[in-house]
């Protein structure tokens, strides 16, 4: 009873396996909170930039917006310059025509009043 059995549980080649095995186990643990600290800085870096993609986001809707506002309102404005302007030539052209009618009768005002030269006997022509 006294005696150490070598072997199976002897303590040169157990020991060395057991602590070889622990080392092994301390590098994956190692290893895996490496990667867990990568991941972690990854998430982080990703969240930022999710953020300010939002924020950018927001932005360029804001800005389209404003832009959509100053279209329609730039158009509104068009509309109501063109109708002015329809106004504007169509009373010009009123205007030109009734010029026109005006000088016309004028004309033949003048006309009336005036005798023709048809209409006088020529003092040339007379037996005299």
């Amino acid at each position: 009873m006294g005696m150490k059995k070598e072997g199976y549980g002897s303590s040169d080649g157990g020991e060395e396996a057991r602590e070889n095995r622990v080392r092994k186990r301390a590098k994956a643990a190692e290893q895996l909170q490496l990667e867990e600290r990568r991941y972690a800085r990854k998430i982080m870096q990703l969240m930022r930039e999710i953020k300010a993609t939002v924020y950018t986001n927001a932005a360029m809707v804001d800005e389209v917006s404003r832009l959509n506002i100053a279209i329609v309102k730039a158009e509104a404005e068009n509309k109501m310059i063109i109708r002015r302007l329809r106004t504007h030539e169509r009373n010009r052209i009123r205007r030109i025509k009734n010029q026109q009618n005006r000088e016309i009768a004028q004309a033949a005002a003048l006309a009336k009043r005036q005798p023709s030269p048809s209409s006088e006997p020529l003092a040339e022509n007379s037996p005299n």
